[in-house]
């Protein structure tokens, strides 16, 4: 029975003082990488590429498109296909 005890102790009390401090926490606003109003937008499209492959004549289509974040940050992505 002691041994027990002497297991369970520590968690209990670090399960104690973490409910002991969130109750006593002050609320605090979460914090953001972007300040203020958000402005979103976005774009995509098409794409034909022409390339060499294997010393022949290659033609790659595909499309490309992006998250615009505040006119100043993008998340995108694009893909291809050869098809001759």
């Amino acid at each position: 029975m002691n041994r027990i005890w002497s297991c369970c102790t520590p968690l209990l009390a670090l399960v104690g003082v973490t409910l002991v401090g969130s109750q006593f926490g002050v609320a605090q606003e979460p914090e953001t990488l972007i300040e203020g109003d958000v402005r979103h937008g976005g774009f995509g499209g098409p794409v034909v590429k022409f390339t060499e492959v294997n010393n022949e004549f290659g033609v790659l289509v595909g499309g490309r498109g992006g998250w615009i974040i505040n006119d100043s940050f993008v998340l995108g992505a694009g893909g291809y296909g050869l098809v001759t």
